[in-house]
């Protein structure tokens, strides 16, 4: 099941938190905004530098959301409880702040509140809950890329340099896409690009260069 079909399937069974575990803060989004296309909802990204951000689905850029000014955890989460909108709400990095009580309680009323059409997303680069909310939240984590997402990545970069696929796709094709199994998305590219930048195409002898990223 590909990891945006299960993250729906747990947001319409009113699983109201869900924690996503990834160093890749840009596929969550791009999750959530499949979801929130299949539920019709709005979503939003809030961090403590930037604030409130909504998703503008026809310019396809986050704006700044002028009517909330929260940059505290407690603030946002208590902000979120009183918003009447259908949304999904992602916060960034909150695991810093998971251990203190404040934080706890804010969760847990906006967990009482059931309100099935509102969704928390915590966003975090490592697994983290409290013992307190771990049987109340749900932990997803985001996969690494399979190699047909590999695949995909490099015929990308491949267009976006305006070379060639390797040719011999049985088996050159494979060993690359093979030697990078392991990496993440920004990883995959950046060592595909990597490859390019050095030898000027994509083949067996990128492969050591690909592995090293």
């Amino acid at each position: 099941m590909k990891f945006e079909d299960n993250l729906l399937l747990y947001i319409q069974s009113k699983a109201n938190i869900i924690q996503i575990v990834t160093s890749e803060s840009l596929r969550i989004q791009g999750a959530v905004n499949e979801v929130c296309k299949s539920l019709e909802r709005e979503w939003f990204v809030w961090n403590r530098i930037e604030g409130l951000k909504k998703w503008n689905s026809q310019k396809k850029v986050l704006t700044l959301e002028s009517s909330c000014d929260c940059k505290e955890p407690s603030e946002i989460i208590e902000t979120i409880l009183e918003r009447d909108d259908a949304a999904i709400y992602i916060l960034d990095e909150l695991h810093h702040d998971l251990e203190e009580p404040k934080i706890q309680q804010r969760l847990k009323n906006f967990l009482t509140a059931r309100n099935p059409n509102k969704t928390i997303i915590l966003a975090q680069s490592v697994p983290c809950l409290p013992k307190e909310l771990e049987k109340e939240i749900v932990l997803l984590e985001i996969p690494l890329p399979s190699k047909e997402d590999l695949k995909v990545i490099l015929e990308n970069v491949c267009s976006e340099k305006n070379i060639d696929m390797p040719i011999d796709k049985s088996e050159a094709e494979n060993q690359i896409l093979d030697s990078a199994l392991g990496l993440t998305i920004m990883e995959a590219e950046l060592a595909f690009r990597k490859a390019i930048a050095s030898k000027g195409k994509i083949s067996e002898e990128s492969i050591s260069m690909i592995v090293s990223v």
